[in-house]
């Protein structure tokens, strides 16, 4: 700012006054500000706190309905009480029960004294409602016309935290005062002796701002704050310099692109979106924007905004971590065995990343590849999110292996799916699920007399898994695939023997083979209106069968889509060097690593690996594989093993001796 500008102070009275109003002028509207901002900030978190425990009390009130609903149809009490047990861990739960269409207590858990306090609020309803109180909160949902399940949340934690709230507020308030004060009477200072430049940049609370020539030096006007967060201030040098003294990677990285700023090498809107936005710094994570100062490309100052985000991306990993519980949970409902064996098969993967022993790069890529495929299976996206990161980052080339500080991550990811699930509950393998089918199965063979080596056989085989929930689960994911690609209604077969593998059979294969139903949907069947014009059902269809033939065991894939393009594979395989001449060939190049009729990759498929993935899993363990398909008219997978090479395979992943009960039939 230019002398002309500044006021004259000709005594010291006119000093004296001078610091008064800007004590006045400066603190009056501060003080407002901060009282205002105080309250809204105080109105604003207890709201949302309200809301959050209201979304809390609903998803429960609905959890409680799949949970508890089919114990009340049957008048299970016992049960009732049982599924309203997994909200009592929870530290808002207050209370839960569970009425009949009369009103009356079905089961009850929790304080008595919290659900009386709601009096009549309390009741048999049609549809979902939410009753209040002065310390509790309650979400009623109909059980169809079965009665009642209401879920009670304590809003106590709330009033506390609200407390906090305003205690932390007031004080920063007051902090934020004092500072004010301050810094008002250093500027009367400055301006009364007349000897230093104002400052063109306020300190704002959790923002940095800092301004640098086109060639990077830094200009002296700054916030503070960025001082506590890289270190003392140092004008004249380069701005990466200055991020250098606390990051390495982020001194590099600037260093390296601003020399597209510099030298004009791009348009100015170009070169500036492709600098680094985002900092990990000492534990916290900053927001980093550049933004010209002027306009025009002939711009000579730039004008960084640097935000401390640290909270913000806390509250996101809270709230993902929540996400990823619940989907946990459900298939800790719904399908415990899958949920285990995917982390089994996940645990192995993890540790053979993370292992320092050098491994071929190929192999790398297919664990991280089935990782991710099989970590989105389950809506763990943390760990999806990395697995895509480092794919991409191999993809790019450079190193061929994982670095330290990204083994690091992936072990840390992993450790926090297997932290989630302790929580939710251990496995437990004490217990055998039959199909009522089989059970009346067994019933009539006791009926007709059937010989003991018969009954044996069918009572040995329940402590296999069936083949049909198996592909009955796969079936369920590719429909939910196919609705996120906008693929439509996907119409899933399922034509299975009454079929039972043994615990660990095929593990590889069962963990990998996900790519073929994944690539499937994604590259074979086509949305619906393509389907129509084409002459085809809007309704794609995918097959998935099992079945003994000749003492072995054939699983197929079959779909109704787009077919294989055999053109375009034999000119991708022609690209990697491979044969084409034959089909046969072909199908051994699309089983190769690299190799995809996908033109860019995207998170679901198109990066060559998965194929490769299942083929190694599938001749590994003994199997072979045939592929057929016609462009227009679909394709069909098969694999198939020789039973005796099952019970092997079972026997191998248990660690026992090879055994003749070991049976792939019920």
């Amino acid at each position: 700012m230019a002398d002309s500008a500044l006021p004259v102070i000709r005594s010291r009275g006119d000093g004296r006054r001078l610091k008064t109003k800007l004590l006045i002028g400066c603190l009056t509207p501060l003080v407002v500000g901060a009282l205002c901002q105080a309250m809204y900030t105080v109105s604003a978190q207890k709201k949302a706190l309200i809301s959050g425990l209201e979304l809390k009390a609903h998803s429960m009130g609905e959890l409680m309905v799949s949970v508890v609903g089919p114990s009340v149809a049957v008048d299970d009490r016992p049960g009732v009480r049982y599924g309203l047990g997994f909200l009592e861990h929870d530290a808002d739960f207050a209370f839960a029960e569970a009425l009949t269409p009369q009103g009356q207590v079905t089961a009850f858990l929790g304080s008595e004294a919290a659900r009386d306090s709601l009096g009549s609020q309390i009741g048999v309803v049609r549809g979902p409602r939410m009753a209040s109180g002065d310390d509790v909160m309650a979400a009623l949902y109909p059980l169809k016309e079965m009665g009642t399940v209401v879920v009670g949340l304590k809003t106590s934690n709330i009033r506390a935290s609200a407390q906090r709230l305003v205690t932390r507020t007031v004080l920063i308030a007051a902090i934020a005062i004092l500072m004010s004060v301050v810094v008002v009477l250093w500027l009367a200072d400055v301006i009364v002796r007349r000897n230093r430049d104002l400052k063109l940049i306020m300190d704002t609370v959790g923002q940095g701002f800092m301004s640098v020539r086109r060639d990077g030096a830094l200009l002296a006007e700054h916030s503070a704050i960025l001082e506590q967060w890289f270190g003392p201030w140092r004008t004249g040098v380069p701005f990466w310099k200055y991020f250098g003294g606390v990051s390495g990677k982020l001194e590099r990285s600037y260093e390296l692109l601003w020399t597209n700023i510099e030298s004009d090498a791009l348009p100015l809107y170009v070169a500036l979106d492709q600098l680094p936005r985002r900092a990990e710094v000492r534990g916290k994570t900053f927001d980093i924007e550049c933004k010209p100062v002027g306009r025009g490309e002939d711009v000579g100052q730039f004008l960084f905004v640097i935000s401390d985000i640290t909270a913000v991306v806390e509250q996101e990993r809270v709230e993902t971590e929540q996400r990823e519980c619940m989907s946990l949970f459900q298939w800790l409902l719904h399908d415990r065995a899958t949920l285990f064996q995917f982390l089994e098969d996940g645990a192995r993967m993890v540790q053979g990343l993370m292992s320092p022993i050098e491994r071929d790069v190929v192999c790398i890529k297919r664990d991280i590849h089935t990782l991710k495929g099989n970590a989105a299976i389950f809506h763990l996206t943390t760990v999806t999110s990395l697995c895509e990161t480092l794919e991409g980052r191999l993809e790019d080339g450079g190193c061929e292996t994982l670095t330290e500080d990204e083994r690091v991550r992936l072990g840390d990811a992993w450790k926090a799916v297997e932290r989630r699930l302790r929580q939710l509950g251990e496995k437990n393998e004490n217990r055998i699920e039959i199909a009522v089918a089989e059970y009346q199965a067994m019933i009539a063979a006791i009926d007709r007399r059937a010989p003991y080596s018969s009954l044996d056989g069918l009572v040995r085989a329940w402590v296999h898994e069936p083949m049909k929930q198996r592909l009955h689960r796969y079936g369920e994911l590719a429909r939910a695939l196919a609705r996120r690609l906008d693929r439509g209604d996907l119409n899933v077969q399922i034509q299975t023997e009454a079929i039972r593998l043994p615990k660990g059979a095929l593990a590889p294969f069962w963990s990998s083979v996900i790519h073929v139903i994944r690539n499937a949907v994604d590259h074979g069947i086509e949305p619906p209106d393509e389907r129509v014009r084409s002459g085809k059902n809007g309704t794609g269809v995918l097959s998935l069968r099992a079945a003994e033939k000749d003492r072995r065991l054939v699983i197929e894939i079959e779909d109704d889509g787009r077919g294989i393009c055999w053109e375009e594979l034999a000119k991708r395989a022609r690209d990697a060097g491979l044969p084409s001449d034959t089909r046969a060939q072909l199908v051994e190049a699309m089983f190769s690593d690299g190799v995809t009729t996908r033109q860019t990759a995207s998170d679901i498929s198109g990066r060559g690996v998965g194929m490769a993935v299942v083929r190694a899993a599938c001749v590994d363990t003994g199997g072979r594989y045939e592929v057929w398909s016609e462009p227009g008219c679909g394709s069909r997978f098969e694999f198939s093993w020789p039973l005796s090479v099952i019970e092997a395979s079972a026997n191998e992943a248990s660690g026992t001796l090879p055994s003749s009960a070991t049976s792939a039939r019920a």
